[in-house]
């Protein structure tokens, strides 16, 4: 909850924060949901497992890591 005068601040830093990370990580994230909209939730939870999956195998995911663990900024890939 924000407050109305505050939303399209918070609205920016979201938006900030989102566009630092992974592009092919945000990518999988909202094709995984117009995905596994229309399924019992068994299905989507299975589908979602093996999405995760992949993406933490990504080139992207082992970047990310990386990065943190060196306390540096991540370089994604422009995918």
């Amino acid at each position: 909850m924000v407050p109305g005068d505050g939303l399209l601040s918070r609205a920016l830093e979201v938006t900030q924060a989102m566009l630092a990370n992974s592009w092919q990580a945000i990518n999988n994230g909202r094709e995984l949901y117009e995905l596994s909209t229309g399924m019992d939730i068994a299905q989507a939870l299975a589908v979602g497992n093996a999405w995760g999956k992949a993406t933490l195998a990504s080139a992207d995911s082992h970047e990310g890591i990386a990065a943190y663990a060196q306390k540096r900024v991540a370089e994604f890939g422009q995918d």
